[in-house]
């Protein structure tokens, strides 16, 4: 073989080299792509899921309309390279992918301040549901059940916190469940019951909640007139120490 030969055969062998580690950039970078538009594409499904399950959907869609169109163009555009011979050094190389996720992340971002604002709504409109310490300064203690009653409310109160006070729903669930919260908070604020009890009832009524029962001087005829009238009175009997 001549040098002539042999030097047209390295050049091929070197042309082939660098072919092959171009095409291998190539694919590695549209892998890369791939992987940024599956995270994008995760991102935007879940805001959307987020939006259906609070009621706000066509509204957001409708006011990023726009952002949505542009993203939809920019899609169309990359499958359409895809699908065409050659076109993965296109998107490897020019900027329409970067574009393309830009504009989803965009969206997703816009789309996201929508799920805010709508599950702000969507908790305000489960109506009223006053914070235990709101109820605990005009809720007499004293009161039969109401202590009980009002352990409960706080208890189901800090599970409905936890759910509203995120900035949308992670699943569905989250707003089954804050419906269901919200109702058994108003059954609970049902069996509270304001009205005050005289004064040696209340202090009755204190000695007895402290565990170590209550001093027999304590058990007044008021305190035996009221009970009966309550209907309370089987609710107590007498031991000694």
């Amino acid at each position: 073989m001549t040098m002539t030969l042999k030097a047209q055969d390295m050049r091929a062998r070197l042309q082939a080299l660098q072919d092959w580690e171009r095409r291998k950039y190539d694919a590695q970078a549209l892998d890369k792509r791939r992987a940024e538009w599956t995270a994008q594409c995760k991102k935007l499904k879940k805001v959307v899921e987020q939006l259906e399950w609070i009621g706000n959907r066509e509204h957001a869609l409708t006011e990023c309309q726009s952002q949505v169109k542009l993203v939809r163009a920019l899609v169309a555009k990359a499958t359409e390279t895809l699908q065409d011979g050659g076109g993965d050094e296109r998107l490897t190389h020019e900027d329409h992918w970067a574009k393309t996720l830009n504009a989803t992340e965009k969206l997703v971002s816009q789309l996201s301040e929508f799920v805010v604002s709508g599950w702000n709504a969507f908790v305000e409109n489960l109506g009223n549901l006053p914070q235990p310490a709101t109820i605990r300064a005009t809720l007499p203690l004293s009161r039969p059940g109401n202590r009980q009653a009002f352990d409960d409310y706080s208890e189901t109160h800090s599970r409905f916190q936890r759910v509203a006070r995120t900035d949308g729903p992670a699943t569905q669930e989250d707003v089954f469940a804050l419906r269901r919260l919200a109702l058994l908070l108003e059954d609970t604020a049902a069996r509270f019951n304001f009205s005050e009890v005289p004064e040696a009832v209340s202090e009755f009524y204190m000695a007895i909640s402290s565990g170590k029962g209550a001093p027999l001087a304590l058990f007044t005829n008021e305190v035996r007139a009221w009970l009966e009238a309550e209907g309370q009175a089987e609710a107590f009997m007498v031991v000694s120490r």
